[in-house]
């Protein structure tokens, strides 16, 4: 007979009646099984890609700590190595084909003090401008007000604006001239030149060296020569290879700043300046040059070095050269050159540069030619020759002989 499912089942008796729980029981423990040789039998680990892929991540983990630690020992003692930093900056900022410069300049002593600053710009098709501010004293008796010039340029052609020329003149003239007689004698001259631009050309500069007794072709050579060095990397390259071999400069780490890394440079001795040139004569683009110049620079160079090579090798200079360096581009950011003293002046030249960033120049519209202003030059000699010369003296007027000596009477 079949039990009834509605009906309710009965329940096991719960043996413990205080309500305590029985605990839960525990596996059983197998006891480690021996072979016929005593030895432990070790359960079988999981072979394949789980155990692969750590080894292969340990090994790769220490390869990039190999790659990193090497690249920043390379970085340090090789490419940041202080010789090579400050080369590889001078020859980027030689070859360069734009920049621009901020520089100030400061020159004091105890009887006079110099300022000025200097914005320049030189763009890749070699047009440059500069803006140029300056003021001076001498013995605190004389101030002049600040001096405002402006320049540009591009092939055979260069363009000078003088800003406030008038007013400067006023000061410096006012204690020998009124403004009306500054005026009737220098005018015409100021009117063509304060705050106007004048452009001097290649043939006024042709017409110039011809008088100075000046080689045009000569200088044009050099000039080319130069700008070689922009494109022709063959030209550059050697030159890097003598100073290199050769390095006028001892280098000296001096910390870093928001410009990059400091470094000082002292002048090597005279032995080393005399090695370099003795290399540089054997360069083509020194060969280059002094053909352009008739060999006459060749002479020269041999004479410096006769000079060097008798000079002391343990003579230092008194004048401190700082440049600062960016330490991944090894761009040249800043040079700083000062010395001197207040009895000789006190110099300071402080340069903020960029290389390759192309600027943009514009070339202003000139509103006096050179041979305008030399020729309103040449009436304002005549007409000061003429009033210096315009008196109306007859020396027939004056009896020189009726002038009786002795009637002079020397008794006291």
């Amino acid at each position: 007979m079949q039990p009834n499912q509605n009906e309710p089942q009965p329940q096991p008796t719960n043996p413990f009646s205080d309500g305590e729980q029985p605990s839960q029981p525990q596996p059983l423990q197998q006891s480690p099984q021996f072979p016929a040789s005593g030895a432990p039998v070790t359960p079988e680990v999981a072979k394949g890609k789980p155990k692969k892929g750590l080894i292969i991540g340990i090994v790769s983990a220490v390869v990039f700590v190999l790659c990193i630690t090497t690249a920043t020992l390379v970085y340090s003692l090789v490419y940041n190595n202080p010789d090579k930093a400050v080369s590889d900056a001078l020859f980027k900022a030689l070859t360069a084909k734009s920049s621009t410069t901020e520089a100030t300049l400061t020159v004091e002593s105890d009887s006079y003090s110099f300022s000025a600053k200097i914005n320049a710009s030189v763009s890749e098709d070699n047009k440059f401008a500069a803006d140029v501010t300056a003021n001076a004293s001498v013995d605190g008796s004389f101030s002049s007000n600040e001096i405002s010039v402006n320049l540009a340029g591009q092939q055979d052609e260069l363009y000078i604006k003088v800003n406030d020329l008038r007013d400067l003149i006023y000061d410096a003239l006012g204690s020998y001239a009124s403004e009306d007689e500054i005026e009737s004698l220098l005018g015409s001259l100021l009117d063509k030149v304060d705050g106007r631009w004048i452009v001097i050309t290649a043939d006024d500069l042709a017409s110039l060296s011809d008088e100075a007794d000046i080689d045009d072709e000569s200088t044009k050579c050099v000039e080319n020569q130069i700008a070689s060095l922009k494109t022709d990397k063959a030209l550059s390259n050697e030159l890097m290879k003598v100073y290199r071999e050769n390095q006028l400069f001892v280098v000296t780490a001096k910390g870093g700043d928001t410009n990059g890394n400091r470094y000082e440079l002292t002048p090597a001795s005279s032995s080393v300046a005399s090695s370099f040139m003795t290399a540089l004569k054997d360069t083509k683009f020194f060969k280059a040059i002094d053909d352009c110049v008739d060999e006459d620079l060749a002479e020269s160079i041999n004479s410096d070095i006769d000079e060097l090579s008798e000079e002391s090798s343990d003579q230092t200079s008194k004048v401190t050269i700082e440049v600062w360096v960016d330490a991944w581009s090894h761009n040249l950011n800043k040079i700083s050159i000062s010395g001197g003293d207040s009895s000789t002046g006190k110099m300071s030249l402080v340069l903020l540069t960029k290389f390759n960033n192309n600027p943009k120049v514009e070339i202003p519209t000139a509103d006096t030619t050179y041979s305008d202003l030399e020729t309103e030059i040449n009436n304002l000699a005549e007409q000061y020759t003429s009033t210096l010369y315009d008196y109306d003296y007859d020396y027939d007027d004056y009896d020189y002989y009726d002038y009786d000596y002795y009637d002079y009477d020397y008794s006291y």
